[in-house]
């Protein structure tokens, strides 16, 4: 399946929403990563990635990019640090979003999940 037309126009997007150059940067390097994911996993279209796949897109983000990987054995962090995950699961849940509001997809894969109430600390 080939999203560069559909990273394009998401690029679009973001540049008329006023998203910062850098957000734009991360979200397009997310989404060709998720580009070259699909196609590793053989998926004909974008509705057959289902959130259950976004771990085995991390396993495959971190194997695949350069930064992500761990340096220098145990005494030194991992580059991919707990809010990377976050940001790439937000580039994924922003990205499907805005591609089932302009009817590219029939649902939501990553619908927005309730936000959590009461005091629980």
């Amino acid at each position: 399946m080939d999203l560069a037309l559909w990273i394009a126009d998401y690029a679009t997007y973001l540049e008329t929403g006023g998203y910062t150059l850098r957000t734009i940067g991360l979200r397009l390097k997310h989404l060709s990563y998720l580009s070259r994911f699909l196609e590793s996993r053989g998926l004909k279209t974008l509705e057959e990635f289902r959130p259950e796949l976004t771990t085995d897109f991390i396993d495959y983000w971190i194997k695949h990019h350069p930064t992500a990987k761990k340096i220098g054995g145990f005494r030194q962090k991992s580059r991919f640090e707990p809010h990377h995950h976050r940001g790439v699961q937000s580039s994924l849940r922003c990205f499907f979003r805005w591609a089932h509001e302009t009817g590219r997809l029939q649902y939501n894969p990553f619908p927005l999940a309730p936000p959590v109430r009461g005091n629980y600390f």
